[in-house]
């Protein structure tokens, strides 16, 4: 799971996507021919977008609250949730900073 210099696939049946991460499933399916570094201003994986969110995981966030953030956007009304739910808990809740 170590963070590696970006690199991006040139065959034409892969996603316009790069990868950097070495664990990464569709970028161990890379050959070696096909593999190009840099990012091609192409957008980042998914899988190692979700990596990164692991390996910086920001300080004071809770595991439940982080889970959340690296399943994906499908659960992000239920990260709101969490957020709000601790900054009233925590007197931190603003009305003008509401997600």
């Amino acid at each position: 799971m170590a963070k590696v210099a970006p690199y991006y696939s040139l065959a034409p049946t892969d996603l316009d996507v790069y990868h950097d991460h070495d664990n990464c499933p569709s970028g161990q399916r890379i050959p070696y021919w096909n593999k190009r570094q840099g990012t091609n201003n192409y957008r980042r994986c998914e899988h190692c977008q979700r990596m990164g969110l692991i390996s910086a995981k920001p300080a004071g966030l809770k595991l439940t609250h982080y889970r959340h953030l690296a399943v994906g956007a499908r659960d992000a009304h239920r990260l709101r949730a969490d957020v709000d739910e601790h900054r009233v808990r925590f007197g931190a809740y603003d009305a003008t900073h509401a997600i």
